[in-house]
């Protein structure tokens, strides 16, 4: 990494090379090489294109002419390819000289069609005088079997660095590094894209990607996985190489790359193939030389076919936990359909099926004295397998960030000893072993797959099995297709099988949904109790209460219902799991904030409206007086409409500053409403200061500007 030893120590930092030596363990997944290419001189930053590896080095050329930096006194960097022989040996590397310049020059990027290549380079013109940061990304087009002089790309400014470029699947979207103001901290990964034919504004990944470290050399496979490296803390030392899964950004959080890919040392600059199995990265590790470029590979037993999860037994005892001590208070019925013709009353019920197959089992609980049905029927699809035991014994629904623990000891297959174990777990880690612990650091859907190592008993050949299972990681709801079994069943062999014991059935109220983000502190939920509130496909649910027995819940409930929540009613869940046939439960807005008319003359609609301020002010713009003056009118005919004021602020100031600035911007909206005759109960303001949630438009977050107020108009119900 030598060459971005002066580029981002001129930049944005200095930093120190661990003197530990890099763990390789065997435990590892991957084995890795050194190529055939290196050099004593930095090689760095491995592009894959067209049977060609295209890199940066800080090795000689034949040019006859060698640009040395007298201020570093370095190699100037330049791009250079090589021609594959197999996947660690190639050809002799020659000089890519159509983009050679005397700067430095590289890391490069080309797009799938391959017409078009992105280039780093530094204009040392450009690092004379206050201005030290002189890296820009050029873009070359290929005319005529040529490649065109590169030009640089109009969103680079000459005040800051754009470095690293990475292309999108779709051609028209870059990935950057750059240290433009309104980031994290040091180096950010940005995007521009290519629309109606100029490059949009530099946009912030994020958070979620983006810290306070520095985030570089990024790449983006065909499976649009980002890869990048940063410094940031708790990493293996150095430059740590991380993964995110663009596809589902707001799922997913950022993953480390393990040994030995990465290492105690800095390791960047990775390139991975379609099957995100083997690829190339750089690294300083080898101590000898500067920076080298290494091919990884995946060296677990690939398992194919994999067949779904089998539960043992067709003999199993049915109960409803979480009404065991309550029966007799509540004077039910408890009748369970098999889904086989079969009924048996009571809270436990022993049914035998009699061949494998798919059933609906339902638990109906019946008034025993009206013999009505008091709670709405529980229902799931209950699968009897063949008495083959090969299965992945774990819940159906685990908890985000809790430790499970899983194994094969009571795996039966006829004939087969098993050997070794192998275990994927769909969130990019991996582990093998008979007994295992495993954590999920995300919510979201995760197909674990189980192979196996197995020895024929009879012929004594080594076999290859696989099995999977599909299981549902959440903190909290929304599950309401693929939930877990409400109630619990045991085989003949006592074994519970579709429901973890540390799980619990509670009971909760409904209030109603909205189609806005409504903060339970909000003066609407006022007197209610552990309110909570989830995020829908494409609106916000909120219950309030929690109780293990429906008996409970029912205090909260008659609460909701005379505070106005009319279509309140009682649901329940298996931890935060929404269960089976509980969706239909669910009705009832909270507020009326989708069409809400302010201005019965004209039907005007205003669901939502922000009021900007400038920097540091909390004084109303005057172009917003008329917009006021309609909404006062407004509140002033319809006594059932009322106004939810969020207060915002950018991040420039400290969170203490923020906050108070952004009350201060709320009050004076506050004091507008009430001099025109508004009554403060009909105002409630949540502040945020710097912390207001993004908001989303067609499942993307919409960029505006923190500085603001947002009104939102609501209906009382």
């Amino acid at each position: 990494m030598s060459y971005y030893r002066y580029l981002i120590g001129v930049l944005l930092f200095i930093y120190l090379h661990s003197s530990i030596t890099a763990q390789i363990g065997d435990s590892s997944r991957f084995e890795i090489h050194n190529l055939s290419i290196n050099s004593k001189q930095s090689d760095f930053s491995p592009f894959l294109f067209n049977k060609k590896l295209y890199f940066s080095s800080g090795r000689e050329n034949n040019f006859g002419v060698k640009y040395f930096n007298v201020e570093t006194e370095q190699d100037l960097i330049d791009v250079f390819y090589a021609e594959r022989i197999d996947s660690i040996n190639f050809k002799k590397p020659l000089p890519f000289s159509e983009i050679k310049t005397k700067y430095n020059d590289g890391p490069i990027c080309i797009s799938r069609d391959r017409t078009e290549l992105y280039i780093t380079r530094n204009d040392l013109k450009r690092a004379k005088g206050k201005n030290k940061k002189p890296l820009s990304i050029l873009l070359s087009k290929k005319i005529d079997n040529k490649w065109s002089k590169p030009e640089v790309l109009p969103f680079c400014n000459a005040n800051y660095s754009y470095c690293h470029p990475a292309l999108l699947n779709n051609g028209k979207t870059l990935i950057f590094s750059s240290d433009i103001t309104g980031g994290y901290g040091g180096m950010d990964l940005y995007y521009s894209t290519f629309e109606n034919g100029s490059w949009t504004i530099p946009r912030n990944l994020g958070s979620k990607v983006n810290g306070a470290d520095n985030e570089v050399f990024p790449f983006v496979s065909i499976n649009n996985t980002l890869y990048f490296s940063t410094n940031r803390k708790n990493g293996f030392g150095g430059f740590d190489i991380y993964s995110f899964n663009l596809k589902d950004s707001a799922n997913n959080v950022i993953q480390i790359l393990d040994l030995p890919i990465n290492s105690a040392y800095d390791d960047f600059g990775i390139w991975v193939d379609s099957t995100e199995n083997t690829g190339y990265f750089s690294s300083n590790r080898d101590t000898s030389n500067k920076d080298d470029i290494f091919y990884f590979k995946n060296k677990y037993p690939d398992f194919d076919n994999c067949t779904p999860q089998r539960k043992p037994g067709y003999c199993y005892t049915f109960f409803e936990e979480s009404t065991l001590m309550t029966a007799d208070t509540l004077g039910m019925i408890y009748e369970w359909d098999f889904g086989d013709g079969s009924k048996k009353r009571g809270i436990r019920a022993k049914h035998c099926f009699r061949t494998p197959g798919n059933y609906s089992v339902q638990l109906n609980i019946i008034d025993k004295a009206s013999g009505a049905l008091f709670y709405n029927e529980l229902s799931y699809d209950f699968t009897v397998e063949p008495s083959t035991k090969f299965y992945i014994d774990c819940a159906d629904t685990l908890t985000t960030g809790k430790q499970f623990s899983i194994d094969v000891t009571k795996i039966i297959i006829p004939n087969h000893t098993i050997k070794e174990a192998y275990w994927f777990f769909g969130d990019n880690t991996f582990t093998s072993g008979i007994s295992i612990k495993h954590l999920y650091k995300a919510d979201g859907k995760y197909n674990i797959k189980l192979g196996v190592v197995t020895k024929n008993d009879s012929t004594g050949a080594i076999e290859k099995l696989c099995t999977q299972k599909e299981v549902l990681v959440k903190d909290s709801l929304w599950i309401v297709e693929n939930t877990p079994n409400y109630g619990y069943a045991l085989s003949n062999t006592d074994t519970l099988y579709h429901a973890s014991k540390n799980d619990s059935i509670n009971f909760r109220v409904n209030l109603g949904s909205s189609k806005n983000d409504i903060p339970t502190n909000a003066k609407v939920f006022n007197d209610l109790t552990n309110v909570k509130k989830y995020k829908g496909k494409d609106e916000y649910v909120y219950t309030s209460g929690n109780s293990k027995q429906i008996i409970g819940v029912i205090p909260e409930y008659k609460k909701a219902k005379e505070k106005g929540f009319k279509d309140a009613s009682v649901i329940g869940f298996y931890g935060d799991s929404l269960l089976p046939n509980q969706e239909k439960n669910m009705k009832g807005n909270i507020v009326d904030n989708k069409n809400v008319s302010v201005d019965s003359d004209t039907s005007k609609t205003l669901r939502k409206k922000n009021i900007l301020f400038d920097m540091d002010k909390a004084t109303i713009n005057k172009t917003y007086y008329k917009y006021l003056d309609s909404l006062s009118q407004a509140l002033l005919k319809n006594k059932k409409l009322e106004l939810i004021i969020f207060a915002a602020c950018d991040t420039v100031g400290n969170n203490d500053y923020n906050y108070k600035l952004s009350k201060k911007r709320a009050n004076a909206i506050q004091d507008y409403f009430t001099s025109k005759g508004i009554s403060e109960e009909r105002l409630d303001i949540i502040v945020f200061g710097e912390n207001m949630p993004p908001e989303y438009e067609d499942g993307k977050i919409v960029v505006i500007s923190n500085r603001r107020i947002e009104i939102l108009v609501v209906k009382k119900l």
